[in-house]
């Protein structure tokens, strides 16, 4: 049980005051929509798994903050860190590092590319420990 909720855009809505809320609902019919007009630069879920998740193994927070960071990497730079096909993207997940978001939107803030970074590190030991350090850091932009 490790509460993994399978953090991506899809599941993002943002409350009255503007805050982004993580939900537990998604229509499947959106999502098949948003995924065509992306015109396969993202296949559904597998944009948003993270290595562990790749290679079937248990999941835990770490898991929801390597998709947190895949998602923040896409609404900064404008394109997920990860195309092709399903199969491509899954072993980019668990092998290769993003390009740095400056090469696809040259201002963001670096601390802020290193934040995202350090939550997209492929071994979970090594990546951002809780949601609430997470958040501590997002506050200060």
């Amino acid at each position: 049980g490790s509460g993994h909720r399978g953090i991506k855009p899809a599941k993002m809505l943002l409350t009255s005051a503007g805050k982004p809320q993580v939900t537990d609902f998604v229509s499947a019919k959106l999502a098949a929509a948003a995924a065509r007009t992306q015109a396969g630069a993202t296949l559904g879920s597998p944009a948003y798994r993270s290595p562990e998740q790749c290679n079937g193994e248990a999941l835990d927070t770490r898991s929801d903050i390597y998709s947190l960071g895949i998602t923040l990497y896409e609404l900064l730079a404008g394109r997920p860190p990860f195309a092709g096909d399903t199969t491509g993207i899954l072993a980019q997940h668990i092998v290769a590092t993003p390009a740095p978001m400056a090469a696809y939107a040259p201002g963001v803030p670096e601390q802020l590319e290193r934040l995202v970074a350090k939550m997209l590190l492929k071994k979970r030991e090594e990546r951002m420990q809780s949601m609430e350090l997470a958040r501590e850091e997002l506050q200060s932009f």
